[in-house]
């Protein structure tokens, strides 16, 4: 049985029962009994305490943890006993477990047939409305149970314990018997009526409410208002159709938004903070909702002509709602990425825990600040630089990498489409932290002129059964312009490729798991031994494995679409239609001399010994963006690298051409006939022999050069060029043009630059051209 189908159904039935006592409660109110109720907050008159709220609780709590002793609860009331005094709880029917039976289709079924009991989290709030239940608004009183999955709430029960049916007048006791509306992201809603459709803009929201963040946000939000109380009371306006926009007090909670939440995303609305970031909900941390909730239908965008976020990125300018973030450390003034500066449970950093990763103490990072202009959002990954400000020894600044898979649309529609690609991703991300959590990055640079990056935090919750429910996040030392170092979108010349490959000698002879002169131990032995189990045990992103099943056998049309694409750009002589299906013809010979793996992954007999003598461990994404540059007056610049997430055993020409390939600048590759990567090869050659003295796998240069002669590395780079050719045309030229590429080349952030410069590209297919004559 689903375990969601079935907690879901148990929770509409606990609902019934905590609305019977609440109805009990009032049935004695009405008899002349005086309701016992206590303000939690003296201040406030929205935390009232009453018996109801203490007895439905129990009611809840007691049944859930009888049935399912390893499901996490989190309710609104203590968990104490003694307040009830002599009260025991009626007897109660058992329990329907077929109450879902028929609103899970088997499409929502198959949503959540890998979910088990441990990764779930019941959120409780036995009367929302307690003010309102203690005025007599009866209307506004819910009983909400909501379930969430890793932080994202995925089902939700609101139980209307004095409305026979949803949208009906308050029933007195007796006569009540109370509604209920449940609901699980990606299947829908049950117990509601059709929607009414508006054709204005309606806000439902509190009256009277004293908040200046509230009223401008409110101005921004400039809707006709519908003045009610309680969280599940506004959402059940926007659920009915009442109103399209919803806007909760800044005193709400996690148990009024995981029920409600998920009962608005499965009707296909939006429920975010005040700045548009998903609300985690989690049993540990903070469980208020600092940064104010606004809620939106899906009917929102066509009334209001702006998305949730569009309107959200409006809010988010308010210096009212920027105070929010004033508790955090981060002050008021610049347009801050708070979508960002998360961990990976959802928790806001704050100075004080920067103070304690990076000083050990308290009170040495006073304030933090995260700016929109210096955040990035690729695809599958946030990222932005965090400066501070200190009263003592701190780092000026930071670099955050945070992958949340589910908050991101690509990956989410990667899920979808292309699972397989999901699956590679998540490894990635595993074998990056993994990478950063050892010793060998402060090893590694430990080579003057050589940086590679080190974290000063690890994250990762890796969740196999679903990966897009995969998060990771690592605090990473901050390679800043204010520091000197720069990046060159527009390629490398000289100076910056020659500091490139250099880097990447050294990287490859450190981690040399290759042949070594006789009595020439490693001392880091035991440690890479360890390492490489976390690491792939085929680098790169585009070895057989992790590309499509149909890749090579499209290989020839698609080479002739480039072409076709590109006449008028490409030599003629490298225009030639049957290029694609001679590679195709040794596709696999080449992936296994590349990669030393077959198209399946089993390690390939008939090029084994020759791989195990030369491999290594390699970068496996040796683009222009991975590398960063220090001027130092030296002759070369110094070199910081980072990105991991294809690092793994492999060949050293397999880095050596995908870096030539990706970062080399345009005047570096004319005229075509030159010999601009055989220089490089031979430079490389040069400093992978100084890398194997340095580090003992060689006594001598001589005797370095016996092991890894330079012909053989020229042979493995134009293997390894033409094995990258394979995903090149298939995938990264599948639907390029020239003018594409001149249009990046005026804004060249991203991308690798044969995906971005025309130069390159033509130069690329040259070489293409070139190896498959000399190699097919």
């Amino acid at each position: 049985m689903s375990v969601v189908k079935e907690l879901l159904s148990v929770c509409v039935g606990l609902a019934n029962r905590a609305a019977v006592i609440i109805r009990d409660v009032q049935r004695d109110r009405e008899n002349g009994v005086a309701l016992k109720a206590e303000l939690k907050d003296a201040n406030d008159d929205r935390t009232y305490l009453t018996c109801a709220d203490q007895r439905g609780q129990k009611v809840i709590v007691d049944e859930l943890r009888a049935r399912y002793p390893e499901l996490t609860l989190v309710g609104e009331e203590d968990d104490d006993d003694s307040v009830l005094g002599d009260w025991k709880p009626p007897a109660f029917e058992q329990l329907d477990l077929t109450v879902c039976d028929s609103f899970f289709t088997a499409e929502g079924l198959k949503l959540y047939e890998t979910v088990t009991l441990d990764e779930l989290c019941v959120f409780i709030d036995p009367v929302d409305g307690t003010r309102e239940f203690v005025e007599g608004r009866l209307e506004a009183c819910q009983v909400l149970i909501g379930i969430a999955l890793r932080g994202r709430p995925i089902a939700g029960v609101m139980h209307l314990p004095f409305h026979n049916q949803v949208g009906s007048t308050p029933t007195p006791y007796p006569a009540a018997t109370g509604c209920v509306v449940y609901g699980a992201v990606g299947v829908g809603l049950a117990g509601l009526p059709p929607r009414q459709q508006q054709d204005k803009l309606i806000i439902a929201s509190s009256a009277g409410c004293k908040s200046t963040t509230l009223a401008a946000v409110r101005e921004v939000i400039n809707a006709e208002p519908l003045h009610v109380g309680a969280c599940g009371n506004k959402v059940l306006r926007l659920l009915k159709g009442d109103a399209d926009v919803a806007l909760f007090n800044l005193a709400c909670s996690l148990w009024d938004t995981c029920a409600t939440q998920a009962l608005v995303v499965a009707q296909g609305g939006k429920l975010t903070t005040l700045h548009g970031n998903p609300i985690e909900h989690r049993p540990t941390g903070c469980t208020a909702n600092r940064f104010g909730v606004i809620v939106t239908s899906a009917e929102y965008p066509r009334l209001a002509s702006m998305t949730h976020q569009e309107l959200c990125s409006k809010i988010n300018v308010l210096p009212e709602v920027a105070k929010l973030l004033l508790p955090l450390g981060i002050p008021a003034g610049e347009q801050q990425a708070v979508d960002i500066i998360r961990d990976i449970s959802g928790h806001y950093y704050t100075a004080e825990d920067f103070s304690k990763m990076l000083c050990g103490k308290k009170g040495v990072i006073t304030a933090y600040s995260i700016r929109e202009a210096e955040a990035i959002r690729y695809k599958q990954s946030y990222a932005a630089r965090v400066r501070f400000t200190s009263n003592g020894d701190a780092p000026k600044s930071l670099f955050y990498k945070r992958v949340v898979l589910r908050d991101m649309p690509y990956a989410v529609s990667k899920a979808e489409k292309f699972p397989f690609k999901l699956v590679r991703d998540v490894m990635s991300c595993k074998v990056e932290a993994k990478f950063l959590a050892s010793e060998c990055p402060r090893l590694l640079s430990e080579v003057p002129g050589v940086s590679v990056v080190t974290a000063y935090r690890v994250e990762q919750s890796v969740c196999d059964s679903r990966p897009i429910d995969s998060c990771f996040g690592v605090l990473l030392h901050d390679y800043s312009k204010e520091d000197g170092w720069e990046q060159f979108p527009t390629g490398h010349e000289a100076r910056q490729i020659r500091a490139q490959l250099r880097a990447l000698a050294y990287f490859h002879g450190f981690f040399w798991l290759g042949e070594r002169t006789e009595g020439c131990a490693d001392r880091h032995a035991a440690m890479k031994e360890a390492l490489l189990g976390d690491l792939w045990p085929t680098a790169s992103y585009w070895d057989m494995v992790k590309q499509p099943r149909t890749q090579v056998e499209n290989l020839p049309l698609m080479w002739r679409k480039v072409v076709e694409r590109f006449e008028g750009e490409f030599r003629k002589e490298d225009q030639a239609p049957d290029v694609g299906e001679r590679l195709a013809k040794v596709a696999e010979q080449l992936n296994s001399m590349t990669h030393g793996v077959d198209k399946e992954g089993a390690v390939d007999g008939g090029v084994k010994e020759h791989f195990d003598r030369y491999k290594t461990v390699i970068h496996g994404d040796t683009k222009a963006a991975n590398f960063l540059f220090k001027e130092v007056g030296g002759d070369l610049p110094d070199v910081g690298v980072i990105d991991f997430q294809w690092t793994g055993v492999g060949l050293p020409g397999t880095d050596l051409a995908y870096s030539i390939a990706a970062s080399v600048a345009p005047g570096l590759v004319y005229p075509l006939e030159g010999e601009t990567d055989s220089i490089l090869v031979k430079y490389y050659h040069e400093c992978l022999i100084d890398a194997f003295v340095h580090y003992g796998v060689a006594p001598t240069k001589q005797a370095a050069c016996d092991i890894f002669p330079l012909d053989v590395l020229v042979t493995q780079y134009e293997r390894a060029f033409l094995d990258l050719a394979r995903t090149v045309i298939c995938d990264h030229w599948s639907t390029i043009t020239p003018d594409i590429l001149r249009q990046r080349e005026a804004s060249p952030t991203g991308y690798n630059m044969y995906n971005k410069n025309l130069q390159v590209a033509v130069w690329l297919a040259s070489r293409i051209t070139c190896y498959v004559n000399k190699h097919a």
